[in-house]
Formats: structure tokens, C-alpha cells, sequence
């Protein structure tokens, strides 16, 4: 009979403590989100369903109390306490990502590495890694006088391989079989919404 394991299983022992960025404005354009996923600000939250109750979960906005209960109930979540809640208090900070919002606050860090256990490996859990999770990992780092872990890539082949043009184009160099298609290149405007969706629909009528 084979063994089953719950994700949470795959975070470690007690011994290791994971720190969640699941903000998920690192390397999307904001005016993409806001017109296509309206939702987004709340996805963070998903990293509740992650952690385990000593794993440090951070979030911009507030968590529904009630709701924290519930998942509680269930034996999901982190503890209250182990919540990093940010407010944004400026059109500026609303524009930034979360571990530009934490590195902005010098209380917000010194909290996350106040529950860290000092016995404890300390890893990175984020929705994407890009070059500013890497920074934040840096900073808790220096804080904690120990390595942090990120779970993800060197950031230059995690932005590279965020860029699905980038990745078809080179699957098809290595001979790597792909649904056929072609790349449709469309001018976006300062909001990040194209400007003519006219290329778009001629290449879908080329394979419709």
C-alpha cells in the first residue's frame, strides 16, 4: 500500500520554520491584476492553507479572525501570532510588493525573526522568486546571523522563465514538443492593458 503525505508533510520536522511571501505582485504588472484578477490583493492568504501553526505567514491587509478559527479547526494555519499583517498607508506603498513592504519596516522584520526559533532552519516559502524575495532573504539573514533558504531558482532563470514567449521559444530550439501556436507580441499602455487587441484575435482565426 503506498504511503500519503499532505503537503504540510513536505515543510519539514519542528525543526524548520518557513517564512511565507505568497503576495503575488512579484514580476506581474500590477494593471494586469487589477483588470484580470481583482481578487489579488486577498491571494496571499492562501499561504494559510500552507502553514503549519509555528511557520510565519506574512500579509498585506488582515486575515478574517474568524476565518483563521476555522482553518484552526481543521489543524491548518499558523497561530495569531505568528501573523505579519501590513497595512498600506500611501499610493506608493500600494504600488509595492510585499517584501519591499516588510524591508521598509524595521518592527515587521524584527518580529518575523523574533519567531524563529534560534535551533531552527529558516527557509523563504514564496510565490515567486525574483530578485527582491532574494533581498528580503538577505535582510532576515543578517538579522538572524544565519542562512535563510529560498525555495526557488537563481532569480535571473526564475524572471527568464516567468516570460512564456522566452520558454516556448526555447522549447522549440531544444526540439521539445509544444501545442502549436505562435507568439503574438501586443504594445501594452502605461496601465499594463493592451493598446489593440486586433494581432490576438487574427492569430486565433489562423488556428480556429
Amino acid at each position: 500500500m503506498m504511503a500519503t503525505s499532505s503537503i504540510i508533510d513536505t515543510l519539514g520536522g519542528s525543526e524548520a520554520t518557513h517564512i511565507f511571501l505568497h503576495h503575488i505582485t512579484s514580476g506581474i504588472h500590477l494593471g494586469v491584476l487589477k483588470a484580470y484578477a481583482p481578487g489579488y490583493p486577498h491571494l496571499d492568504q492562501r499561504a494559510l492553507l500552507l502553514a503549519r501553526p509555528d511557520d510565519v505567514v506574512c500579509i498585506v491587509g488582515e486575515v478574517d479572525r474568524t476565518y483563521l478559527q476555522f482553518l484552526a479547526s481543521l489543524g491548518l494555519g499558523p497561530r495569531p501570532e505568528n501573523l505579519i499583517e501590513l497595512g498600506v498607508r500611501s499610493d506608493e506603498e500600494a504600488e509595492a510588493i510585499l517584501p519591499q513592504l516588510l524591508m521598509r519596516d524595521a518592527k515587521a522584520l524584527d518580529r518575523i525573526c523574533d519567531l524563529v526559533p534560534k535551533k531552527n532552519t529558516v527557509f523563504l516559502n514564496s510565490y515567486y522568486a525574483s530578485p527582491v524575495e532574494w533581498e528580503f532573504a538577505v535582510a532576515i539573514q543578517q538579522r538572524l546571523g544565519k542562512p535563510v533558504h529560498v525555495l526557488g531558482g537563481n532569480p535571473a532563470i526564475v524572471t527568464a522563465a516567468n516570460l512564456k514567449h522566452s520558454v516556448y521559444n526555447k522549447a522549440r530550439e531544444l526540439n521539445v514538443p509544444v501545442a502549436p501556436g505562435e507568439i503574438v507580441e501586443l504594445q501594452l499602455s502605461a496601465d499594463g492593458k493592451p493598446v489593440d487587441l486586433a494581432p490576438l484575435q487574427e492569430a486565433i482565426d489562423r488556428y480556429i
